[in-house]
């Protein structure tokens, strides 16, 4: 029985309700919510924690590092 939003999913929504047009990766979250830079279990959890959640996964490219990254947003 689940007793509501755990430490990493209210960080999650802190950060989308900082910037709600904003779309995250899944490393950027972690590197927000862990040390940085996170280990993979650390973007594991945000991983798990995001899939958990109402945020949805879109595909976006990102010029700087050459290729497709899946983002997160509202």
């Amino acid at each position: 029985m689940s007793k509501g939003p755990g430490r990493v999913q209210r960080a999650i929504i802190a950060a989308f309700e900082a910037a709600p047009s904003s779309r995250f990766t899944t490393q950027e979250l972690a590197a927000s919510i862990f040390t940085n830079p996170p280990t993979a279990s650390h973007v594991e959890t945000v991983r798990q924690a995001l899939v958990k959640s109402k945020f949805k996964k879109s595909r976006a490219g990102h010029l700087k590092t050459g290729g497709w990254h899946h983002v997160w947003g509202v």
